[in-house]
Formats: C-alpha cells, structure tokens, sequence
C-alpha cells in the first residue's frame, strides 16, 4: 500500500511538470504581476514575437486582458513597419549592387520573422551574390595587379642593365620577379578555375596575362584550349546559321580567320595571329601569304625582346625563368641558333643542379 502511493506521487509529479512544459513560459509571464513592465521590455529589445506570445497566453479574466490586446495590435504593427523598412532597405541596396548591405538587412527583416520562406531566399539570394562580389573584387584586383607588374616589366629591367652589379639594384628586381611569378600562378589558378567552370571568357583573359607575365607549358596548354573552344563555338554559331545547302565550307571560312587573325593582332597575341595564318595557308595558301608576311617582323621582334629577357633573368640567377622565355621564343622562332644554345646551357645547369642537391642529399643521409 505504502509503495503505491509512493507512486503514485511520484506520477503526480511527472504529470504537473509535463502540464508546466505544455503551458510554456508564455503562460508563467502571463501571470506575472508586472506583466506590462515585462512586455515593455521586450518590445524595446524588438523581441516581439516573444511579446505577442505571452499576451496571447493571458486569458480574459485577466484585469488588464483588454489593455493588453490593444497593446498586442501595436506591437503587431510596429513589428510590420520594421519589417517593410528593412525590406525596403535591402531592395534600396539591391538596386545599387551594395550585397552586403542587402544582405545585413534581409537578415534583419529574418530576425523580425523568424522561419519565414521569403525572407530565406531573399537573404540567400543577397548572400550568393554578395560572396559573387567579392570573388570578382578579388578578381579585379589580381588583374590590375598583374597589368601593372606587365606595364613597369620594361622600367624594371632597365634599372637593372644599367647598373646590373648594384645590391640595391638586383634586390629591387629580385622583388620584383618575386612579384611576377606569385601573381602569374595566382592568375594561373584563377584561369584554371574559370575554365572548368565553363566560364571561357574569363579564363582566356586570366591565362592570357599570366602568360604575359611568365611563360609557363601549362599557362599556354590551357590558353591554348581556350581559343579552340571559342573558335569551334563561333564557326558552329555561323554554320547554325545557314540552310542545310549552305552550310560553309573550309573556304568559307577564310574570312572569319582573316577577322580573328587582325583581332589577335591587335592584341599582341602573335601565336594566335600564327595560328590563324597556318589554318588560312592550308585552306588558301597564296591568300594567306599576306598574313604571314605581315607577321615577320612582329615576331622577330618579340623574339629579340623575349632573348634579351631571357638573358637578364640569367645574370639574375632566374635560371627556370630564363628557360621558360627562351622557350617561349623558340616557338616563334624554331630555327634560332642562340635560342637553341640558350636553352640548351639553361636545361644543362638546372639538370647538374639536381644531380648536385641529390648528390648532397645522399651524403647528408650517409652521414647520419
């Protein structure tokens, strides 16, 4: 007898604290006799929610259940004009491009209710773009960036020939190839990216610059790849075009060559032009001799520039660098007997380095 009302006791217990769970804090407040200095507490801290949830709890036999009603009414529309206000907040930044403040108030309006489908999308929708906006900041600022180490890249290097033997001198040009070459792996990267993020236009400018900058096999590979995709997409696009009986021909096609060939030239792009020309000389080889010609002295001038770079990273002691811009102009210039050497001295040091730090490392390892 004695256990059973022990437990029965203890099922009383339960019961009450599971009827206090279900009736909330809501209905404690609402008993509280300092109800209304409550609830102005909260409306102050824009905790309206939390405010209209306590005095719907009240019940009508409360003393002040009518004031407090009114008092819900109000706080119902303060927090509606809040909500309109940081709406039209966040369309007001939206308008100017400002994702970040858009975004800032979206979260605000979310705050003021909590769980709503449209305000969720809203900010997420704001948040998606407002990381968009960053990463083309960023974007914008390595290619200003590396525009400007392009630019100075001739001052540069003739503060060094004319004192090549100075500190101060090779330190400032040290710094700066240091510059270079981060800048052209970081555009490298973001060309990279772009490409298989099927966004060509962006990844040819990218990798264009980080060509210009430093040549590099994989930099011109995927540059390279970029201007077939952009080729291939414009003659589908043109033979699209066409009636079945129409579509164009390899001859058909000398004109749109002709079109990118003068586009690359215009952009200093000589290999692109060169390759135009080699696809006009296999479709019409006595039309397309103007266009090799006009890319003679272009070439060879690039060439004795891109040699006389090479042999400055040299001095330096910029052996990987001078190799890539002598490679760079061997492509252009095949036959070039001082590229060749060049080349072949640069490959000759770089390969007895290796075999010097191996050679080192197993006697470091022996040694141990």
């Amino acid at each position: 007898m004695k256990r059973n009302i022990i437990f029965m006791r203890i099922l009383l217990i339960v019961l009450a604290c599971n009827a206090a769970a279900l009736w909330g804090c809501a209905g404690m407040h609402a008993w509280n006799p300092n109800i209304e200095t409550h609830i102005d507490t909260l409306a102050e801290n824009r905790q309206y929610d939390k405010a209209l949830e306590i005095i719907a709890a009240v019940p009508e036999s409360h003393n002040n259940y009518e004031t407090l009603q009114k008092r819900a009414a109000a706080i119902e529309a303060t927090r509606e004009r809040e909500i309109r206000r940081a709406l039209s907040k966040a369309r007001a930044a939206e308008s100017m491009q400002n994702w970040s403040s858009a975004a800032t108030w979206a979260a605000d309006a979310l705050s003021l209710m909590p769980g709503d489908p449209v305000l969720i999308v809203m900010r997420e929708e704001y948040e998606k773009k407002r990381t968009k906006s960053i990463h083309q900041s960023q974007r914008n600022l390595l290619m200003a960036k590396g525009r400007y180490l392009a630019d100075i890249r001739a001052s540069q290097e003739n503060l060094i020939l004319a004192d090549p033997d100075n500190p101060a001198a090779r330190r400032r040009y040290r710094e700066y190839m240091e510059s270079v070459l981060s800048v052209s792996e970081e555009l490298y990267a973001h060309g990279r990216k772009s490409f298989y993020e099927k966004e060509i236009r962006e990844a040819r400018e990218a990798l264009s610059l980080s060509a210009r900058l430093h040549p590099c096999e994989k930099a011109r590979s995927l540059l390279a790849e970029t201007h077939r995709i952009k080729q291939q997409e414009a003659m589908t696009k043109v033979a699209a075009a066409l009636p079945e009986e129409n579509r164009a021909t390899p001859e058909d096609r000398f004109p749109e060559l002709a079109k990118r060939f003068e586009q690359a030239m215009a952009a200093s792009n000589l290999a692109g032009a060169r390759r135009f020309a080699r696809e006009m000389a296999e479709i019409d080889p006595d039309r397309s001799k103007n266009y090799e010609n006009r890319l003679a002295g272009p070439i060879e001038e690039k060439t004795a520039s891109l040699r006389a770079r090479g042999r400055l990273l040299y001095g330096q002691g910029f052996i990987e660098e001078a190799l890539a811009v002598w490679e760079e102009a061997l492509q252009m210039n095949p036959d070039n007997p001082e590229l060749i050497q060049n080349i072949h001295r640069a490959r000759t040091f770089l390969e007895n380095l290796n075999r010097w730090k191996e050679i080192g490392g197993e006697k470091s390892d022996y040694g141990s």
